[in-house]
């Protein structure tokens, strides 16, 4: 095995999906399912939770899909069945109207249980707070290792204004841009709030957005309110997700139901998407893998189950379809799980689990009502289905979206990686021999130390345009390089510091490095090198013909590649 560091430029398609933090769903009235195989979930009858039909539920496994704990937002199973006690050495109580699980950036070890709509019984109010468990922690388990613990229980989070929420009720987790910390967004009142939680912890100050709700929500005790976020988006866009947002009062025909855009750089809800759908009585939401169709299932026994094509629906205009017949009672959950496919429960099928059948085609999507028998000897299994466990890898199902961070190693024996943008990998980041890897990505690869790619890996890279920019990129489109790692005698480092400007030029291109230059050289589209006239950090590109290029740069710290136009 070699190291290689650099940025490379680099094309091919096929999908992998591995994610054994969410191989197992605890919920309900003692249900479960193992999702360890696509197609085929396995009903699970060892659960030692039993909670309120339409309370939340939530579950953790760690990477190899090994069952961490699961929760009801108060109550903390281990996977050995049986209570995590936290620092006080008592049971946890149970208040929350919804709740997320997520894992600390940078310590395998911390888990973040976040709370919103948790009753305070003295102010009659609904606040947001997290617990903190380490699986550090905590007697052994029947495998030898931790059971984990609670270090922090109930810790509040606080408004712009440093105060307790009121009406704190949805919560939801999305990966930052940066793919090394996420966003912990929680509605409360009129407003959208977006924590940070980085390898320092949850950055107690909020960003806020406005909800735009017209009304002022009603009393909090009938008041219901859930938040969904969409997978994350292809660049195309210019937001990274759709978040959905439903809010409904039965008592008293209270209705708000929404579709924002939002950008995982600022945390912020961004004006260039909203949909209003509180016409068609929407509470629980879920998209399918691409973000692109969105399923309603409305609050009533009146309504069928929905589908809603975001791709050709804006402002108060929706194109929908009825997927199923109206239900005897009311839809009460709806879940994708890691590979796409989408589960819901009714009062009505108590017993059974449905699945939407063919749920990326708008239109050709149907429900399966008795998919499913998630019966067992302790219980119905009926219960609201646990959120899935955001992650910081790559979400094959985004298509091109503007930039990539690796940092663990490859779980896709092939795959393509497309970013509008950048690419970049570090932390350990592998590619093992026997896998096809490649990476496209609009301005530049770059290869971080504690990279990895072993003899025996088939590994590409190219700089070419995503799908919405296929047009400028066709020139591009076929320019190839191969890695061959056996002729590599030593490793390159690449640490992305150079710079060229003017850039487009017609005579002098000027290279700015933090370092001394040792060598340039330049090659067309088609890997044939050009001959020019280079002085320090000038390059006279004057006699070149007009057109794409690249400059290879030799610095001590390695070999950079930049792209450059000739007019």
């Amino acid at each position: 095995m070699k190291k290689f560091f650099l940025i490379m430029l680099l094309c091919l398609y096929s999908w992998g999906y591995s994610q054994g933090e969410n191989d197992n769903w605890y919920f309900g009235q003692y249900g479960a399912l193992n999702f360890a195989n696509p197609g085929s979930p396995t009903v699970l009858t060892d659960s030692g939770m039993f909670v309120s039909w339409n309370m939340p539920s939530g579950s953790v496994s760690d990477s190899s899909g090994k069952l961490l704990f699961y929760t009801d937002g108060g109550s903390i199973w281990n996977r050995d069945h049986g209570f995590m006690y936290g620092v006080s050495g008592v049971g946890l109580s149970v208040n929350a109207h919804q709740f997320a699980i997520v894992k600390h950036p940078t310590n395998n070890n911390l888990y973040y249980i976040i709370n919103s709509g948790d009753l305070n019984y003295s102010t009659y109010t609904f606040e947001a707070n997290y617990t903190l468990i380490d699986m550090s922690l905590g007697s052994n388990g029947l495998d030898g290792h931790p059971l984990g613990q609670v270090v922090n229980y109930k810790i509040p989070l606080l408004d712009s204004n440093g105060a307790p929420f009121t009406y704190g009720k949805g919560v939801t987790i999305v990966p930052h841009a940066d793919m090394n910390s996420f966003w912990i967004l929680i509605s409360n009142n009129l407003q959208l709030y977006s924590y940070h939680l980085t390898s320092a912890g949850i950055n107690p100050v909020p960003v806020t957005s406005s909800l735009y709700f017209e009304n002022q929500p009603p009393s909090p005790f009938q008041h219901y309110s859930y938040i969904k976020s969409s997978p994350k988006l292809n660049s195309c866009k210019g937001f990274s997700h759709y978040l959905s947002l439903c809010t409904i009062d039965p008592s008293n025909g209270y209705n708000e139901g929404r579709v924002y855009s939002f950008d995982d750089n600022t945390g912020q809800i961004t004006t260039n998407y909203l949909l209003e759908v509180l016409s068609l009585n929407p509470l629980r939401t879920e998209f399918n893998k691409n973000g692109s169709i969105l399923y309603l299932a409305p609050n009533d026994n009146t309504t069928s189950l929905l589908a809603v094509d975001l791709e050709s629906s804006f402002g108060t205009s929706i194109n929908y379809s009825n997927i199923s017949p109206p239900p005897a009672n009311s839809f009460l959950s709806i879940q994708r799980n890691k590979y796409g496919e989408i589960f819901v429960q009714s009062n009505y099928n108590s017993n059974y689990i449905s699945k939407i059948i063919n749920p990326d085609i708008y239109g050709g999507s149907s429900l399966h009502l008795n998919y499913l028998n998630n019966s067992n000897p302790n219980g119905s299994g009926l219960g609201v289905f646990p959120p899935l466990i955001p992650t910081l890898n790559y979400d094959i199902n985004s298509g091109c979206i503007p930039n990539i961070n690796l940092t663990t190693t490859e779980i896709n024996n092939s795959i393509i990686y497309p970013a509008s943008n950048t690419i970049t990998t570090q932390t350990d980041y592998k590619v093992q021999s026997g896998q096809n890897i490649v990476m496209k990505a609009g301005n530049n690869i770059t290869l971080l130390p504690n990279t990895f790619i072993e003899y025996g890996a088939d590994y590409l890279a190219t700089i070419e345009a995503c799908d919405c920019d296929e047009e400028a990129g066709e020139s591009r489109k076929n320019t190839r390089i191969s890695l061959d790692l056996r002729k590599s005698e030593k490793p390159l480092i690449t640490k992305n510091y150079i710079k060229l400007y003017p850039n487009p030029t017609s005579d002098i291109l000027n290279i700015r490095t933090d370092t001394k230059i040792n060598s340039v050289s330049v090659v067309d589209m088609t890997g044939r090198k050009i001959n020019v006239k280079s002085e320090g950090t000038q390059v006279d590109v004057r006699e070149l013909p007009a057109g794409n290029y690249l400059i290879n740069v030799e610095t001590k710290d390695g070999v950079s590649t930049e792209k450059f136009i000739k007019k």
